[in-house]
């Protein structure tokens, strides 16, 4: 495993690990607002004493939501700490329910403190130790659930980025391949080929020498045209397949074929730096 992939991987826990605590957090908080709205403004439950006094709707609300603040900025640190998406699904499970009693056990203390429940009512306080703890889990267990769908959303972003840098990776090596495909074919034809027709020409001529009379002269007429065809059709077909500047660049090896245009053909040649 090289270093790269090791730095991407503590990039991705950490990230995981941040989004993990702040869905948490988001989630947790809605809850607690919602909750202690309730309890305050809609069920109307007896307010709370304080010091013998009774506190105020909003000063109650005050009260609840910040027990249940603190115990939601627990569970957000215990989820981001404990719960990972890379971890097997009975350990999760475990570190869950060991998060929601944590909760209980923080915001069951806090509130038999301000006096939300009496000291004496058992059933009333499992109660709300009971749904405490399936708030805490189906936080966590969200949190997880859509820091799961940002992971595979990554993963999915990073494959598709893959994807399309080898297929431009493909392409340019495909091109490449099509520019030395040319070379050698332009090579060839202004090598080889182009070598031949020199030789076919200077036997044709020397033919020609030897048979003397009519048939010479149309001999030396067909080598002045075959040296002909070679000065400007195999020229101009290798310089096509690939032009003599395209070694300095696309722009040079552009303005060397626009030259071969004859003139009588306007051309209008720009290049955007």
């Amino acid at each position: 495993m090289n270093t790269d992939t090791i730095m991407m991987r503590d990039l991705d826990r950490r990230t995981d690990k941040r989004a993990l605590w702040i869905t948490a957090l988001v989630l947790g908080l809605a809850f607690a607002l919602g909750g202690s709205a309730q309890y305050t403004f809609v069920l109307r439950y007896e307010p709370l004493s304080i010091s013998g006094e009774t506190l105020a709707p909003f000063a109650d609300f005050l009260v609840r939501f910040a027990i249940n603040s603190a115990t939601v900025l627990l569970v957000a640190a215990l989820a981001a700490l404990s719960l990972c998406v890379q971890r097997s699904i009975p350990t999760t499970l475990v570190a869950m329910f060991l998060i929601g009693v944590a909760g209980v056990m923080i915001r069951t203390p806090l509130q038999l403190l301000v006096g939300v429940h009496p000291v004496d009512d058992n059933m009333r306080i499992l109660g709300d130790a009971i749904v405490t703890w399936c708030a805490i889990v189906f936080i966590a267990g969200m949190a997880l659930t859509l820091t799961q769908y940002g992971r595979s959303a990554r993963r999915a972003e990073r494959e598709r980025l893959s994807a399309t840098r080898r297929a431009t990776e493909a392409l340019n090596d495909l091109q490449q391949e099509e520019l030395r495909v040319r070379r050698d074919v332009a090579d060839a034809l202004h090598g080889s080929v182009q070598h031949r027709f020199v030789m076919m020409g200077v036997e044709m001529s020397s033919i020609a020498d030897e048979i003397g009379g009519e048939p010479a002269g149309r001999m030396r007429s067909l080598a002045r045209e075959l040296d002909g065809l070679r000065e400007r059709e195999l020229r101009q077909l290798s310089a096509t397949l690939y032009p003599e500047s395209l070694e300095r660049g696309l722009v040079p090896a552009a303005r060397a074929l626009i030259a071969r245009v004859p003139s009588s053909i306007a051309v209008d040649f720009s290049v955007d730096s």
